[in-house]
């Protein structure tokens, strides 16, 4: 391992960063749509740390509306020991920038990367010295072991998930552990965050006042091309017990009444959606919450259970109307497994919500309009139109790489939000299906989906928790979608 600077004295062993906001750069009008999302990853590496006796700080830049000269300051301020920071696609850019101006400022911190764009551009950031580690895969256990081994001035060569160069420039690479028992991990550091920062959205029938994320489970089966969770990860989860262990302390302690569970595949284990649904109903807890379903996985008789138990919406990743586009990118589904999974939710009084992806390798203009017309047909209580990107980590990104000799898989930004929210063309379209066409049709289906008689008036009703952020957004996605017309 190369030599590093470590320094003697200072404020915190660690602090976790988030980067600024990248909406300026990325978004037109459209930035007020999006809000500040609770780091819970974060969360819980900052939790393990605390557990092994490290001292540990959250800077969220972006929540907290912090600049680049900005966040670098309060870093100086903090003076930590090592600086670990989060690193996705879409923040590429405004991670570098930072990272850059603390290596000046701070030239004896150690940096450490984590997430999945670092772990895919290694070598960018380590030859650079934007960054002297990267850590891969989940850093709860391996990452406080970093902090000891390098408080003593070690250098832990061998530890897993550790990427490094060694003295000759040479990238050695330690495969990651994923952590099997994910009920030895302790709760998120909810008390190192200001939750009054996050709130949720309100169109999904939530009070984002009372309102938080969660993650119980990880991994997922399915391997989607376009997703960067990686194809037969193994799905790991919290036990239902300690599920309600963590709402029953979210309540008592921060107010929540209603929870997003963020786990791709939440009911994967049937027994565990059970247990954890008759918990709720002996207990009597009062809590709303919605989750993300395949649609492999929808039963009528275990939405009723859910209902019972508090669920008011289930998320499906519908993608297209076409059957082959659905094999190309390994959805493990079909349209007429879809169709009885929403109408499902329906029956049983869920709100049933559909995300699309338009411009999915094979698609045409006419398969495109196909999807569109099929939504309008789903009985959804809402639906969101993507345009697909194929983020690094993910097959599709790789495929690309290796087949299309015009990808370039370094240009960051056009692997932002694309379409009517974006100020960027996207790096990649499907043959015969340009960014100017998908984009028009994007607006188009946002407009005939939510135009309608009885979606205007759903919208309505939703709004007795909106706040004057909320009824930006909405104005301006509506200004957006009209603006932009075939």
């Amino acid at each position: 391992m190369q030599q590093i600077n470590i320094k003697k004295t200072y404020g915190i062993d660690v602090v976790l960063v988030l980067a600024p906001s990248i909406m300026d750069v990325t978004f037109s009008n459209a930035k007020s749509l999006y809000k500040p999302v609770e780091p819970i990853g974060l969360l819980y590496i900052a939790a393990s740390l605390l557990s092994q006796g490290l001292s540990v700080r959250i800077l969220d830049c972006n929540a907290e509306g912090l600049s680049v000269s900005q966040s670098v300051s309060k870093i100086q301020e903090i003076d930590p020991f090592i600086l670990g920071i989060s690193c996705l696609t879409q923040e590429a850019f405004m991670v570098e920038a930072l990272l850059v101006k603390v290596r000046q400022a701070l030239p004896n911190t150690i940096i450490v990367m984590g997430n999945i764009h670092s772990s895919c551009f290694p070598e960018y950031y380590l030859s650079k010295g934007i960054a002297d580690m990267i850590m891969l895969g989940e850093g709860e256990a391996a990452f406080p072991q970093l902090v000891k081994y390098l408080k003593k001035g070690d250098y832990p060569d061998t530890l897993e998930g550790l990427v490094y160069l060694d003295d000759n420039n040479k990238l050695i690479k330690n495969e990651p552990k994923p952590i099997d028992n994910l009920d030895s991990l302790p709760f998120p550091a909810w008390h190192l965050v200001d939750l009054k920062k996050y709130k949720y959205h309100f169109y999904y029938h939530f009070n984002p006042k009372v309102t938080r994320n969660m993650v119980t489970s990880r991994g997922c089966p399915i391997g989607c091309s376009f997703c960067t969770i990686h194809d037969g990860q193994k799905v790991r989860f919290h036990s239902y017990e300690r599920m309600i262990e963590e709402i029953d302390m979210l309540m008592k302690h921060y107010g929540m009444r209603q929870i997003m569970f963020q786990d791709p595949m939440f009911l994967a284990k049937r027994s565990r959606i059970e247990g954890f649904c008759d918990s709720i109903l002996q207990k009597n807890i009062k809590i709303g919450w919605a989750c993300e379903v395949h649609v492999n996985y929808a039963k009528k008789d275990l939405f009723k259970l859910m209902k019972q138990a508090g669920c008011h919406t289930v998320f499906y990743g519908i993608e297209t109307a076409d059957d082959i586009l659905l094999k190309n990118i390994g959805k493990k589904s079909t349209i007429e497994q879809i169709e009885k999974a929403v109408w499902m939710a329906k029956e049983t009084g869920l709100n049933p919500v559909g995300f699309f992806m338009l411009g999915l390798p094979g698609e045409t203009e006419e398969l495109t309009y196909k999807t569109l017309k099929f939504s309008l047909k789903l009985p959804l209580d809402m639906a969101v139109f993507s345009i697909l990107i194929p983020f690094p980590g993910s097959r599709l990104f790789e495929e690309l790489k290796q087949t299309d000799p015009q990808f370039n898989p370094y240009n960051w930004n056009g692997f932002n939000n694309t379409g009517i929210l974006g100020k960027h063309p996207p790096e990649w379209n499907p043959k015969g299906l340009p960014y100017a066409t998908l984009s028009k049709i994007q607006a188009m289906a946002y407009r005939k989906f939510n135009f309608r008689p009885k979606m205007v008036w759903r919208h309505f009703k939703t709004l007795k928790y909106a706040d004057m952020h909320d009824i930006q957004a909405l104005i301006n996605m509506t200004l957006l979608t009209l603006r932009k017309r075939i």
